[in-house]
């Protein structure tokens, strides 16, 4: 005999009210997504998944920019325009390239720094 499973969907008012209690501490990597509490790598193997699920929902809510660093090629990712499940635009920066935020342009952030450093040979 199978069991049933039922699945808890939350709201964001059910989320933030856990990271009060502290069932969810600021330290946890997690995002609400649709629902469901999400645990966030910086791995590779989160890419396909930050490509083919989050940006299209970001992007269907209007979120004006979106960072992915995909580690496997050394690259920051920048989506910018949203329109529809998509964005507009799609820049890949490299190492000793610099990005700003669409909503603070005069803030520039150097890639290697979001990496945690240059590489050192």
């Amino acid at each position: 005999m199978a069991a049933e499973v039922t699945k808890k969907l939350f709201n964001v008012d059910e989320y933030l009210s856990m990271a009060e209690a502290g069932i969810i501490g600021p330290e946890e990597r997690l995002e609400l997504v649709e629902g469901e509490i999400i645990q966030m790598s910086p791995a590779d193997t989160s890419l396909s998944y930050d490509r083919n699920i989050k940006i299209p929902l970001y992007a269907a809510a209007g979120i004006p920019e979106v960072w992915i660093q995909y580690i496997k090629k050394d690259l920051l990712l920048v989506c910018r325009d949203p329109h529809r499940n998509s964005y507009a635009t799609f820049l890949e920066m490299r190492r000793d390239e610099f990005v700003s935020p669409v909503a603070f342009p005069k803030i520039r952030f150097s890639i290697d720094d979001l990496f945690g450093g240059p590489i050192v040979e």
